[in-house]
């Protein structure tokens, strides 16, 4: 997740797969129950002007906590939301101009940009 300057890359592992660039960042959940559903996220737009928007491909559950990270490793916002229709909006409008990193939480899943 960026903002103007978008870090470019990706990241994959048997357990995880993080992609990231200036179109799109797309993550697979770290899930942390023991069903083996997967389940992917899409975070867009990228970079984010306003709102940013978290799409899952399936249903995580009612609450979700957004973390959100400076270049450095720094915790500069969380949230928690109700995603709806699978969505989950936070404005981040207040972010200065940067590289972000973000996680999202719930009580069965882990997404990561």
């Amino acid at each position: 997740m960026g903002q103007v300057n978008a870090a470019v890359g990706n990241f994959k592992n048997p357990k995880l797969i993080v992609g990231q660039g200036y179109i799109q960042s797309f993550g697979i959940a770290k899930k942390t129950s023991t069903s083996k559903e997967v389940v992917s996220m899409l975070m867009y737009p990228n970079p984010v002007t306003d709102s940013a928007n978290f799409q899952f491909s399936s249903d995580i559950g009612t609450t979700a906590t957004l973390y959100v990270f400076d270049s450095r490793g720094r915790l500069v916002f969380n949230q928690q939301g109700e995603p709806k229709q699978n969505i989950l909006t936070h404005d981040l409008s207040l972010l200065s101009e940067g590289v972000y990193f973000a996680t999202i939480e719930t009580s069965n899943y882990t997404f990561s940009t």
